[in-house]
């Protein structure tokens, strides 16, 4: 019994840990008003979240079985075991970030994939709540994307468990209803933060089709995804903006209804990309 809730505290500690501090900035500088009550859809997310981690336990290998696998690279495996291990820390983020901005834009790109990734974006309010709230399938295809990753590079496996837990702070505080702190608005045009990543999460369809970024913003400008509307931090309050899917049904509201939302008919045309009167607009 010990043994079992000592890696449960492993595993889900630093996520908890997460929640719980920037649940705290939430309350005592919200950015602005929530849109709707947290706690039932905090229940709904943290469902999500255990049925995504159940899964990808039972379906997939571990990251070490996937580095095992990467020894046989001997070529990438040697290569980044001479280089210093900040430097493949440095790289293994870098390459992850590029990965999940990829796969992020796939998701809203690709009609199937839509429908999958429309279980986060169905939040009807943006808050700590938010970030938990992917379905299982994406969890298990992102989880895939990394143990692939793990496997074809080569880098150190201790470099992607510390870029995870980057990648997990990042994904509470982008998610986060609390204003970017005045010590990092200097690194704001390049670090993905809260004002920039809302934009993302506005029902409208031209702005669900930008700001991809999870940790760098460099990926969004690299690759023309950027939202014009949104450079780095704003000090002024931006102009009020709903979160969401549109309209959503009630399905929206039930863990059965998000769990079978891909499979179900569509209750909302998927957003189209942004022309070229929306972006000067």
């Amino acid at each position: 019994m010990i043994d079992q809730l000592t890696d449960t505290l492993i595993a889900f500690g630093p996520l908890i840990l997460c929640l719980a501090l920037f649940r705290l900035a939430e309350l005592f500088a919200p950015f602005e008003k929530a849109q709707a009550p947290y706690a039932y859809r905090l229940l709904l997310s943290t469902t999500l979240y255990l049925t995504a981690s159940i899964l990808t336990v039972n379906l997939l290998p571990t990251q070490s079985q996937a580095a095992a696998l990467a020894l046989q690279w001997q070529i990438s495996a040697d290569f980044f075991a001479q280089m210093p291990l900040a430097v493949s820390f440095i790289i293994t983020l870098l390459v992850t970030d590029l990965a999940v901005y990829f796969s992020h834009r796939l998701f809203h790109q690709v009609p199937v994939l839509w429908r999958i990734h429309r279980a986060h974006h169905s939040d009807t309010s943006y808050d700590t709540s938010t970030a938990l709230r992917f379905h299982p399938v994406e969890v298990l295809i992102n989880t895939a994307l990394t143990l692939g990753v793990i496997v074809v590079s080569g880098l150190p496996l201790i470099c992607f468990i510390w870029a995870e837990g980057v990648l997990l702070v990042i994904n509470f505080y982008v998610h986060s209803n609390i204003v970017t702190p005045r010590f990092l608005r200097p690194l704001s045009r390049l670090i993905v933060t809260p004002e920039y990543h809302k934009r993302h999460h506005s029902d409208a369809g031209q702005d669900q089709m930008t700001n991809y970024g999870t940790v760098l913003t460099i990926w969004d400008h690299l690759f023309g995804s950027a939202n014009p509307l949104v450079q780095g931090f704003a000090p002024a309050a931006p102009a009020h903006f709903t979160v969401g899917v549109g309209q959503p049904p009630e399905r929206y509201n039930a863990i059965v209804g998000l769990l079978a939302d891909p499979i179900l008919p569509n209750p909302v045309t998927p957003p189209a990309p942004p022309t070229q009167q929306d972006q000067r607009d």
